[in-house]
């Protein structure tokens, strides 16, 4: 087991599949990495316990590095009231691509707003991009600016957001005669 861990650290050392400071999923767990040692790597975990895990185990792990990608994707379903003109439809669908693709930090390609589906409450309407950053907090920030935006589409289309709803028929029986 030593040998097996100083060779996981070797790796660790080399290869840096992560660093100090990257949040990554690492097995079933996620967290920030706060060192990298010889025998074990320390891992804050999103609950802010301090996880050890020898090098040889962690090293057998599959990991997935959020640290390192360049885009986060943003995808969201606008969901409209039943009663909404297809001409309203339109300008969601046109005014939330053209909002997202008039801003600096959504990544040119693909940026999606289409009609997705009737749903049983609400006519769907997807939207996607990628913002280009890879800081959770400041796409948290970019993703609030884009949904207040397409609130505003949406307003000013004169529509508005739908909420799960039944409609009941009910249907008096025909009088005895």
């Amino acid at each position: 087991k030593t040998i097996e861990n100083l060779f996981g650290g070797l790796v660790l050392v080399l290869d840096q599949p992560v660093r100090v400071g990257d949040f990554c999923r690492f097995g079933d767990k996620m967290g920030t990495v706060e060192d990298v040692g010889l025998r074990s790597i320390k891992i804050r975990t999103v609950d802010r316990t301090l996880i050890t895990v020898p090098n040889g185990e962690f090293s057998q792990l599959q990991l997935e590095n959020f640290a390192r990608r360049d885009r986060i994707r943003f995808a969201a379903t606008v969901s409209l009231v039943y009663g909404t003109s297809a001409d309203q439809v339109r300008r969601v669908v046109e005014g939330s691509e053209a909002l997202l693709r008039a801003s600096p930090r959504v990544w040119p390609e693909p940026v999606v707003a289409k009609l997705l589906a009737f749903s049983p409450s609400s006519i769907d309407v997807e939207v996607q991009c990628w913002f280009q950053t890879n800081d959770f907090g400041e796409f948290r920030d970019l993703r609030q600016e884009a949904l207040l935006g397409i609130l505003g589409i949406v307003e000013q289309a004169g529509t508005r957001l739908a909420f799960p709803t039944q409609t009941v028929h009910v249907v008096s029986p025909a009088p005895a005669k």
